[in-house]
């Protein structure tokens, strides 16, 4: 029987919004129990640091504020990810809603499995690191497309995106970037500790796809994916009054505030 889901289509947004309406789909879903998949994208280059890490181990901040790079702290573990140009998606719900298995590393292989689909409707080969590579995290550190964990993705011998998971008891939110093409120029500038290693590991939908791709048609691929992976219907709709709330909140007291941001790191909050 298929499963009725939530389906949310954003265009461009900006990178506060993003993650603060991405949590408030988390906070909430116990209440609303609507399993959501949210397609979105970002109207200007932002890089997005994993929750434990810190601003100035992690970037060269002058460099940040110079190049009008805004900087944004995500609930999700993991390394930093340049966002700019890319395909964006996160999803909300439990493990009864996907029938998941109960062990964490298992639901997050299974959930991973609509990207392989994804890349391989688009004529890419793509499998799990950890079927193919030995040095599964070797160099990981700052960047997160450096690092290789066991279902992190590999299309070309290289690794292309990247997805982080949260769980608050039977809830699961998880979210992840699609590179359609990666400024190394300002990347090398950004992340400190990144070498030109990156380049042969590394990869984005630019030089493994030959066409040309636009965002609608990602989207389309991305969404049909995950529905014939999971058997899902999907409803078109957006945030209620409720979640709106939540958003506006988040948006005010944590995604605004250069405390968050920065994970309290003094040195980075100036400009």
């Amino acid at each position: 029987m298929e499963k009725n889901w939530r389906i949310i289509l954003d265009d461009s947004l900006d990178g506060f919004y993003n993650m603060a309406k991405d949590e408030a789909l988390f906070l909430l879903y116990r209440r609303k129990k609507v399993p959501t998949l949210r397609i979105y994208s970002w109207m200007n280059p932002f890089v997005s640091l994993g929750y434990s890490q810190r601003a100035t181990a992690v970037l060269n901040i002058n460099d940040c504020y110079r190049k009008k790079i805004g900087i944004v702290r995500r609930i999700t573990g993991g390394a930093a990810i340049f966002h700019h140009y890319e395909l964006t998606y996160s999803l909300v719900c439990s493990r009864e809603d996907l029938d998941l298995p109960g062990k964490i590393k298992d639901s997050y292989k299974v959930l991973n499995s609509f990207l392989l689909d994804f890349y391989r409707h688009l004529g890419i080969e793509a499998c799990f690191a950890g079927d193919i590579l030995k040095d599964k995290n070797s160099g990981a550190d700052n960047f997160c497309f450096f690092g290789r964990e066991q279902f992190d993705i590999i299309a070309g011998g290289k690794k292309i995106g990247g997805n982080a998971q949260r769980i608050s008891k039977d809830v699961i939110f998880q979210h992840g970037s699609i590179p359609a093409r990666l400024d190394w120029e300002i990347i090398f500038k950004l992340i400190k500790g990144l070498n030109r290693d990156a380049l042969t590991r590394t990869a984005s939908l630019d030089v493994l796809v030959n066409d040309e791709l636009c965002y609608s048609y990602l989207c389309d691929i991305l969404k049909d994916s995950f529905a014939k992976r999971f058997g899902i219907k999907f409803n078109l709709g957006d945030l209620d009054i409720e979640e709106r709330g939540c958003l506006e909140q988040l948006m005010e007291n944590k995604y605004l505030s250069q405390s968050w941001n920065f994970n309290d790191d003094a040195k980075a909050m100036v400009g």
